[in-house]
């Protein structure tokens, strides 16, 4: 365990090169034994690191008392915080900054696609802007499978996107992957599934299309006869327009059909017009109810997935 300690201490570094004070909480779980605590606190007084123990998991905001006081006796102190890098500096020299003051490397190596894009970059006036590193959280490489504190590598960054309205520029490195961005008014915020929307399907003898049902084992016990309080035609319409699978098989078909369903989502946002609603009604076997999905997937597919999942 405390060699993991090597990648606590490049952190530790990393937040001693702005200029700023920190804490060590630890983190204590039921599965930690009082040896392992009493390690990792040894560890932190013999290199002279603030540390609390953190007893979140077991009594709640009571066990963050002690770690509370200290964030905020911190935060009074002044500090001498100052970015690790002048805005003026070119693209390269600013992601270089990066990858060898807060990831410990050798250098960057920019592939011929992020050479040609930073060229781009600097004719737009671009290369003024903060630099956002995507990187696996997994390793201070770019390698999620190097733990520790590794030496001797470099970082390789693939490409790089701007993030205008943000205002920074995005280096991509190694095989990570990005999640979809939220507009500032997400679809979401104007979704609203509710009884009485129920009730107005049924008045007005209007049904959202159905796209799929999926079928998984048994892991709720909520019906949805019993979700629906008495809509015994919404109800019988669902499950006429749904085809619903009647099994209990075990999660890995269930894997298979989420798969063929991502499918059909992907190939409808190619077809169907923009604001195209989908609802998604996700059953386990024998009816009992998951929970409801209301997705624009030809703005933002994946990004505007709503669950109201149901325990």
């Amino acid at each position: 365990m405390l060699v993991g300690c090597e990648n606590l201490a490049k952190h530790i570094d990393t937040v001693q090169q702005f200029g700023l004070p920190y804490i060590v909480a630890i983190n204590e779980f039921a599965t930690d034994t009082p040896a392992e605590v009493a390690a990792l606190e040894k560890w932190c007084e013999e290199n002279n690191h603030p540390m609390s123990l953190s007893q979140v998991w077991a009594k709640g905001g009571e066990g963050a008392i002690d770690l509370a006081n200290k964030v905020v006796a911190l935060c009074d102190q002044e500090n001498n915080y100052a970015p690790l890098y002048d805005l003026d500096k070119s693209i390269e020299e600013k992601v270089e900054t990066i990858a060898k003051k807060v990831y410990g490397a050798d250098g960057v190596d920019f592939t011929e696609e992020a050479q040609a894009q930073i060229a781009k970059f600097n004719e737009l006036g671009w290369d003024k802007l903060p630099i956002c590193m995507a990187k696996t959280q997994m390793s201070l490489s770019d390698d999620g499978k190097v733990m520790g504190r590794p030496t001797g590598f470099r970082i390789t960054v693939r490409e790089l996107r701007p993030s205008l309205g943000a205002g920074f520029i995005v280096a991509l490195t190694g095989k990570v992957l990005t999640m979809p961005g939220l507009p500032k008014v997400p679809a979401a915020e104007k979704i609203d599934v509710s009884r009485q929307t129920i009730s107005n399907w049924e008045n007005e003898k209007s049904y959202p299309d159905i796209i799929s049902v999926i079928a998984l084992s048994d892991l709720y016990s909520v019906s949805l006869d019993e979700l629906l309080k008495g809509d015994q035609k919404m109800a019988e319409h669902l499950e006429e327009s749904t085809n619903v699978v009647k099994s209990n098989k075990k999660l890995t078909g269930a894997i298979l059909l989420n798969i063929i369903l991502m499918i059909l989502l992907i190939a409808l946002n190619m077809l169907l017009p923009e604001g195209t609603y989908y609802l998604v009604i996700v059953f386990c076997g024998n009816h009992e109810f998951i929970g409801i999905a209301l997705s624009d997937y030809q703005t933002d597919l994946g990004g505007r997935l709503l669950w109201d999942g149901i325990k």
